[in-house]
């Protein structure tokens, strides 16, 4: 398994997942044979204000913005996500969770 940290939108990911998979295939290994479990820096500006210094491009949004990164996430072949808030308080909880149902429900690109 490979942990990756302090991602942001899917984007954020693209060159490190590159990189990792180009030295998988340098060392005659399988990328396919890696587990990447991205760390998603969630940060909701309108709840806490202050940007933590350990999050260069975090992740904000509504509900519905969220479940998309996730997809997002999901179309580069990343089955698990680990995220997190920023602040870590309820209403961040909240988000995440409603983002969670929309994402399991399909109903976001």
């Amino acid at each position: 398994m490979w942990n990756v940290g302090y991602l942001g939108q899917p984007e954020t990911l693209a060159g490190p997942l590159a990189e990792i998979q180009a030295s998988c295939r340098d060392v005659g290994r399988d990328p396919a044979t890696l587990g990447v479990v991205p760390l998603i820096g969630l940060w909701l500006p309108e709840l806490r204000p202050d940007k933590p210094a350990f999050l260069d491009h975090p992740l904000s949004g509504t509900a519905p913005e969220i479940a998309a990164a996730m997809r997002g996430y999901e179309k580069l072949g990343v089955p698990h996500i680990i995220f997190q808030c920023w602040p870590y308080n309820e209403q961040a909880l909240d988000r995440l969770t409603e983002a969670v149902r929309l994402y399991q429900a399909g109903t976001v690109d």
